[in-house]
Order: structure tokens, then C-alpha cells, then sequence
């Protein structure tokens, strides 16, 4: 049913909040080898999950209602970004700037 709750099959918070310290412990241990001094790292999951929220975020505050509900894979800011069918099975295709752009066409 389109607009019910739908569960991701990952535990998405888990794995933005250990790849936010991931990066916090490689920053740390550069400082420390800069400075000689240690610092203090924060990762929360909430404040990981709020910054991946940052798209639909964005559109929210461009045009007041965010992203489209059953969207898919469609990407609300990048095209081409979908799945297309073809005479067999579906292909997705991501085009993230000009370069792949050329490179697609």
C-alpha cells in the first residue's frame, strides 16, 4: 500500500553512526599525531540519521513538500537516476555529473 510504513532491510542507523566515528577516530588520530594532544569524539544516531536527511530537507524547503512519496529508486535531485525497463530486465542508470553524462550518451 503506497504511504504505509515501510522498513529498510538494514539497520541504517547503526551503519551511518559507526561510519561517522569511523571518520571522528581517523580525524582524532591525525590531530594527535599533529598536536600530540587526544581529543574527545561524539557520534550519535540520531545526529547521523539527521544529517542523511539533508536532501529530502532541502527539497522541503524549496518547494514545501519534499520528496514524493513511492519514489523508488528515483533520485528527488539527480537525472537520469531511475530504473528503465529494457526488453529484459530493468537497468539502473545514475548519472552523477557532466562527465558520467557524456560518458552515458
Amino acid at each position: 500500500r503506497l504511504g504505509s510504513p515501510t522498513r529498510v532491510g538494514v539497520s541504517v542507523a547503526d551503519i551511518s553512526c559507526g561510519m561517522h566515528a569511523h571518520a571522528a577516530v581517523l580525524e582524532a588520530l591525525m590531530e594527535a599525531r599533529l598536536t600530540g594532544r587526544g581529543t574527545a569524539i561524539d557520534a550519535s544516531l540520531f545526529g547521523c540519521l539527521a544529517d542523511w536527511m539533508t536532501v529530502p530537507l532541502f527539497h522541503y524547503e524549496a518547494d514545501g513538500e519534499g520528496p514524493a512519496i513511492g519514489q523508488g529508486l528515483r533520485h528527488p535531485s539527480v537525472q537520469p537516476y531511475a530504473a528503465y525497463e529494457t526488453s529484459g530486465d530493468p537497468v539502473l542508470i545514475s548519472v552523477q555529473n557532466e562527465r558520467e553524462f557524456r560518458d552515458l550518451c
